[in-house]
């Protein structure tokens, strides 16, 4: 559906670009078909049409540049990788037209016994002139911080399939985009970073079937840098009212995929993430993340359930052993309610592992834990 919407976008932007050429394909010949004169070339006003065409190109270049380029580094705040992104080629080229346009009719100034000339500078003046439109919709749409990041993410995943020895550029463009919005207090940008490295996890984790031992390594290499990347955003806002959820959610959904892949060591990594993020934050004191319905617990819960279903035991010991630290941390914080969810869950995880015939089981013991009163 993202990849949906950022094709309709650039549509838009091709539309237009084919209406301008096909305007000024239609409007060339009819300034070509405009028979000057013999003394239009010795008229002043001649000299003066030209003089104006000349100052009004300038002027336009000189406020479109300016508005680019102040409009540029607004948007660099989120990631000053970003200015070569938004003068890119085309944009490039746009420039070269306009430069070319004023150039020409500056020349044309002191040929203007050419009618061809004069004709030829009136034909690209209109061109640079109708360009505008689409340049300003592309520009409009490289400034939104969304579309940028579903481009970045689709040249990603592009990457990532093509060449899974080297880790892409963009993923550090990514993390600068969730840690800029973050900082800015800017949400919707916040969640669509965040949701973009998770769809680059999920990514590796599903291309996992299709590949060999050698690009494994890689992808697993990618796996870590990736979901490191997601743990240091979650602690580095964990004092945030949104940013631990958004991330959790977003770890739970990974350690799920990874689970119904039957991919051990990704979702025991998960887990293990998981388990830092609840350290950091019962050492600042916040115990809602825990108990949440969209907190720790609950995320352990469904990568759990998945693990058990695919009989994945790494992944089960390892999310009981967060799980049993999670309850014990909430002993010591006085938490009971934070404490009763753990010691169920442990139940039943326990529960399941047997009824399962798995070689090892959760602690038990933990049910002999009292919740403080």
């Amino acid at each position: 559906m993202e990849f949906n919407t950022a094709r309709q976008q650039n549509a838009t932007v091709s539309d237009w670009f084919i209406l301008v050429i096909n305007i000024w394909i239609l409007t060339v010949p009819l300034i070509f078909c405009i028979q000057f004169q013999d003394n239009f070339t010795k008229n002043p006003q001649t000299l003066y049409l030209l003089s104006a065409l000349v100052q009004s190109l300038a002027a336009i270049f000189a406020l479109v540049f300016t508005i680019s380029l102040v409009a540029a580094q607004l948007f660099s705040r989120y990631s000053h990788r970003m200015l070569a992104t938004i003068f890119d080629k085309y944009t490039i080229g746009y420039i070269c037209i306009f430069i070319f346009t004023i150039m020409l009719c500056l020349l044309t100034i002191n040929k203007a016994t050419n009618h061809h000339l004069v004709k030829i500078s009136l034909s690209s003046g209109s061109l640079s002139l109708l360009l505008l439109i689409p340049y300003f919709l592309r520009f409009k749409e490289l400034l939104n911080p969304e579309y940028t990041i579903k481009n970045l993410k689709q040249v990603t995943e592009k990457k990532i399939i093509e060449n899974p020895e080297r880790i892409p550029d963009e993923i550090t463009r990514l993390d600068n985009f969730a840690m800029s919005a973050l900082a800015l207090k800017d949400y919707d940008t916040f969640v669509a970073g965040i949701r973009s490295l998770e769809s680059l996890v999920k990514i590796i984790v599903l291309e996992n079937r299709n590949i060999g031992e050698y690009e494994r390594t890689f992808f697993e290499s990618m796996f870590k840098n990736l979901t490191s990347r997601l743990r240091d955003i979650a602690i580095s806002g964990i004092d945030d009212p949104r940013t631990p959820y958004v991330v959790i959610d977003s770890l739970k959904r990974i350690g799920v995929t990874s689970a119904n892949e039957k991919i051990d060591t990704y979702s025991t990594s998960i887990c293990e993430i998981l388990g830092e993020i609840g350290s950091r934050a019962d050492q600042n004191g916040i115990t809602a993340i825990m108990k949440d319905s969209a907190g720790l617990l609950a995320a352990f819960r469904y990568i759990c359930n998945t693990a058990i279903k695919n009989r994945l035991e790494n992944t089960l010991l390892v999310s009981s052993t967060k799980v049993k630290n999670v309850a014990i941390d909430a002993t010591k914080s006085k938490s009971p309610e934070i404490v009763e969810s753990a010691i169920e869950q442990l139940r039943e995880y326990s529960l399941e592992s047997l009824t399962l015939s798995f070689r090892t089981a959760p602690d038990v013991n933990m049910a002999t834990y009292t919740a403080p009163h």
